[in-house]
């Protein structure tokens, strides 16, 4: 790839665009480098150098990504760190979840033979207990809101 010679004002521009002083402002960045119509400057500048900026724009995000192995080497380091007991519990939890040692989702398998036939022998020691008692009958009555009970 060929790259294109840029003038000292145009560097400059770039360098004060994507450095901590113009900070993405093509304006302020226009200025900084020297150019008189910083406003005109500045869109005829993202235009002439839409192609070196696209480059610029892709090298800082591949720089800023952090490879899954380095996230978690800085999360052991964290967690490793008691100077913050906070941070710790918090890196910890963390490492926990990425491997497999915590979830926030419960699996619940129910045998539903097993429960049908649990609630039957609860409810005849219920029946029972009324039977000896007359007067516990009359305390427990179904709820209105309840007509029946079956599977989702």
């Amino acid at each position: 790839m060929v790259k294109e010679r840029l003038s000292l004002k145009a560097k400059r521009f770039l360098d004060y665009y994507y450095g901590p002083e113009g900070s993405g402002n093509g304006r302020r960045s226009a200025e900084l480098a020297g150019y008189g119509s910083p406003e005109n400057a500045s869109r005829k500048l993202k235009r002439s150098l839409a192609k070196r900026m696209a480059e610029i724009e892709a090298k800082l995000a591949e720089k800023a990504q952090l490879s899954a192995e380095q996230i978690v080497q800085e999360l052991c380091k964290v967690a490793k760190d008691d100077k913050n007991p906070a941070q710790k519990v918090r890196a910890l939890e963390i490492l926990s979840k990425i491997h497999g040692l915590h979830s926030d989702k419960v699996n619940v398998t129910v045998n539903r033979e097993a429960l049908s036939q649990d609630l039957d022998k609860a409810l005849a020691t219920l029946a029972k207990l009324a039977s000896n008692e007359p007067s516990l009958l009359r305390e427990i009555e179904p709820s209105p809101t309840v007509t029946s009970i079956g599977t989702a």
